[in-house]
């Protein structure tokens, strides 16, 4: 691999290249993309699930991209544990930020972000773009949720202090997101413009606590989102403001690392702008790295914008400069981490690291309400029936089929198992009647049923069949919300495979439920909620 240049070493080209990110399609990449890296105009490189088939196949592939990179490439990925996992198994898979919460422990989650950044390093990823530093105040948030650590601003801000801790110290950089904050919102960003009407007072005193505590734990990146604050600017998404980027989270927050966009291929973003277009804006707000993430077209005509904005004076070559200079520090102290803490492909899934993971699935397990006594689940054959096992939002690539919660109960149980669509019809409302009407005992695996109506009215009828019914949310918990009367009701914070695991221990009395609410379900359960119940013997 070279050595970090300086700044001035770098012709203008591969000065702009350094500010764009990108990705491409499959697991290897193609013509274009490499001929990018090799001649500079593209210095950092994002990878998806759909680059990652194996970790052998990963770090073979970062291999090739670094040997062919004049300048040492940031390569980056969303492992943020839960559904937005892009290195998966045999990779370790760790609960969601916020079943990490509701394991209420931030030692444990300094390990597993840890384990996170260990497994990244081996196979040559060396930017995570987590944690979340999103607080999560709104339940119709159809983007973040259980990505969240949670609702209190102080104690997302102790999780997001500790992640940074972890990966940085497997000297993985670590990137706080959505910056200035995404968690109060009711519109994906990646459909449409969210606008919060947060006062300044409130986000300073709810969404930019953890972004603060990120920036004293020394974070290295971060993120931008793709909203609307009335608050500080009236106009512009805060990828796009000055106002933002330079004025609030430069000027006044003091951070002085990488400021890196969301992708700006999101309508959130576009509103009527070309890709290349918002990417000069976003370089011009402020933002030192703009990341077209999917279309190489798009990166080409990003970087030949910037670059004819910086040769006319539109954008001053001092602006371009100060950011290479961040994006060459950051890659200086990526290229200067110790060995020794690199472990090779052998850890990559290894007995310690998935320990750690079961560990936080075993405590994050939330038993929110029991008032029948149907957890540990009566004797009987189990109907499991499973929503959705498709992604909720863009974020989450890694589709599964299949009833995974069903194969997990079936390692104790007779089960009857029933994949049904986010949102059931006519025929999938017949088929889980048919199957609550036969079988001994219910379990009802949903997602997001608070967002989609005819999932919570199906829930709602197999519940009137008052056969023995356990609802266990597999994304956030705010499902409840749709079927307020539920009288057995888990909060799992994801579909990860140990808290699958950990939650089919739970059901059938093999373990306790030992994690707390890390948000308030509104009406219904406080913070910090979660009962305990002795298991029948």
């Amino acid at each position: 691999m070279p050595d970090i240049p300086l700044v001035d070493a770098l012709s203008l080209e591969m000065k702009v290249g350094q500010v764009v990110m990108g990705g491409f399609p499959g697991p290897a990449p193609d013509d274009a993309t490499l001929a990018a890296i090799r001649d500079g105009s593209l210095g950092n490189i994002i990878l998806f699930a759909r680059n990652c088939p194996s970790p052998a196949d990963v770090a073979a592939l970062t291999t090739l991209l670094q040997d062919n990179a004049r300048v040492p490439l940031l390569i980056a990925a969303d492992q943020e544990g839960g559904t937005v996992t892009r290195l998966g198994p045999p990779a370790t898979v760790m609960p969601s930020a916020m079943a990490r919460g509701a394991a209420d422990d931030v030692a444990l989650a300094a390990r597993a972000a840890a384990v996170m950044a260990a497994e990244m390093r081996a196979v040559g990823i060396n930017v995570n773009l987590a944690p979340a530093a999103d607080v999560n105040s709104n339940p119709l948030n159809p983007v973040i949720g259980a990505r969240s650590f949670g609702e209190d601003p102080y104690r997302v801000a102790d999780f997001v202090s500790a992640t940074v801790r972890g990966l940085q110290g497997y000297n993985v950089a670590a990137c706080a997101k959505h910056f200035p904050g995404h968690g109060d919102t009711a519109v994906d960003s990646h459909y449409g413009l969210p606008r919060i009407e947060r006062s300044l007072d409130d986000l300073e005193r709810i969404d930019l606590v953890p972004f603060r505590a990120a920036i004293a734990a020394g974070v290295k990146l971060v993120m931008t989102s793709h909203i609307l604050l009335p608050a500080l600017d009236p106009d512009r998404p805060a990828t796009l403001s000055r106002a933002i980027l330079t004025d609030l989270l430069r000027g006044q927050m003091g951070f002085d690392g990488v400021v890196i966009t969301d992708s700006m291929e999101m309508a959130g973003v576009m509103q009527g702008r070309a890709t290349p277009k918002a990417c000069v804006e976003a370089f011009a707000a402020g933002a030192d790295i703009v990341c077209p993430s999917h279309n190489r077209a798009d990166q080409a005509d990003a970087h030949a914008l910037i670059m004819s904005a910086v040769r006319s004076g539109a954008i001053p070559i001092e602006r371009l400069d100060e950011a290479v200079d961040r994006i060459l520090r950051l890659k200086a102290w990526l290229a200067n981490a110790p060995t020794a803490l690199d472990a090779g492909l052998a850890s990559v899934g290894s007995p310690s690291h998935l320990a750690v993971a079961a560990e936080v699935a075993a405590r994050s397990i939330t038993l929110v309400r029991d008032s029948a006594g149907w957890v540990p689940l009566p004797d009987g054959i189990v109907g499991v029936m499973e929503f959705g096992q498709t992604r909720l939002t863009p974020a989450e690539d890694r589709v599964r089929g299949g009833s995974a919660l069903a194969g997990g109960i079936a390692h104790f149980r007779m089960v009857h198992p029933l994949s049904l669509p986010l949102s059931p019809n006519e025929k999938d409302v017949e088929a889980a009647l048919g199957l609550a009407r036969r079988d001994d005992v219910v379990v009802l695996g949903t997602r997001a049923a608070h967002l989609y109506p005819t999932q919570a009215a199906l829930v709602r009828e197999v519940l009137a069949l008052e056969r023995p019914t356990v609802v266990v949310a597999l994304s956030a918990p705010y499902d409840l919300l749709a079927f307020p009367d539920a009288p057995a009701y888990i909060a799992a914070y994801g579909d990860a495979p140990p808290t699958l695991a950990a939650a089919a221990e739970v059901l059938v009395g093999a373990a306790t439920a030992r994690g707390r609410l890390p948000v308030s379900i509104p009406g219904l359960c406080e913070r910090g909620d979660g009962v305990m119940r002795t298991h029948r013997g």
